[in-house]
């Protein structure tokens, strides 16, 4: 008896792996993506699919091979900065390059500026009921480069649990950042930094 063929996969089956994938094919496809996503912040465009599509000289359907929605396509992105904001972050404790204060002000005040200058596409996905997703996803994030980040906070109280601390952080630095991106919170970036730094725990930004 032949074998049955294999069941096709899903489209997010599919997705993942493609992102996977070490095809320059792949990357130009999400990198010409991101480029299209800058030029319509840069002139105002509204975004959606069928703009960034349009912009990026793909179809609908080459766009959604490599993201669900405009959602997935913030939390691409929103990762890459990320990782780029913990890996320095990391290294400037490691090498007491600058005070641990000095560090986490940098940092915060990169993922602001990051968030600002793609405020378009953040407020309009984190902004929507239906992306609560997003949102938690977006907190794991900021959660996952705090792991990161504790073994160099050697200022941490002894009984502090890491979970809870990034749990706490995350949701707390997140949250704050989310509501400054709907407009709930109305301050200017530099004023936004200055309260999340008096929010983080004092140990966080304390030199080694």
């Amino acid at each position: 008896m032949a074998d049955a063929d294999p069941a096709p996969l899903s489209l997010g089956e599919v997705r993942r792996v493609i992102h996977a994938s070490p095809d320059p094919r792949v990357a130009r496809t999400r990198e010409a993506i991101v480029k299209a996503l800058e030029s319509l912040e840069t002139g105002g465009t509204a975004l959606s699919v069928s703009s960034l599509a349009r912009e990026a000289g793909i179809s609908r359907s080459a766009f959604y091979t490599h993201f669900s929605g405009l959602d997935e396509l913030a939390l691409f992105i929103l990762s890459r900065a990320f990782d780029e904001i913990g890996a320095a972050d990391i290294e400037l404790r490691r090498t007491q390059t600058l005070s641990g204060a000095q560090t986490a002000r940098r940092s915060l005040t990169l993922l602001t500026q990051h968030l600002d200058r793609h405020r378009a596409l953040y407020a309009n996905v984190f902004a929507a009921p239906v992306s609560a997703r997003a949102h938690l996803a977006a907190i794991e994030l900021f959660a996952a480069e705090t792991r990161a980040i504790l073994p160099y906070t050697d200022a941490a109280p002894d009984a502090v649990d890491a979970e809870a601390v990034t749990a706490f952080v995350a949701a707390g630095v997140m949250g704050l950042l989310g509501s400054w991106l709907r407009g709930d919170v109305v301050m200017d970036a530099d004023r936004l930094v200055d309260h999340l730094m008096m929010f983080i725990p004092a140990w966080m930004a304390a030199d080694q």
